[in-house]
């Protein structure tokens, strides 16, 4: 199987209430933070973005317009 383009990361971040786990993405050209909490909807995304070989340029634009 062909390496995939979008890979899920998982961070821990600050903000004024305290530490979160937020997931992102790497790609071949960098990474996107922060996208949600919930793993699975990254994860989903991830799995789409590889199957449709979804431009990693493109990739911000896409997420913001999937999310609510």
């Amino acid at each position: 199987m062909e390496h995939p383009d979008y890979q899920v990361i998982c961070e821990t971040l600050v903000c004024e209430e305290g530490p979160y786990t937020a997931y992102g993405m790497v790609t071949r050209t960098g990474t996107i933070h922060d996208i949600s909490a919930d793993r699975q909807i990254v994860e989903e995304m991830a799995v789409l973005f590889d199957h449709v070989r979804l431009d990693p340029g493109r990739a911000e634009t896409v997420i913001e317009q999937l999310l609510p």
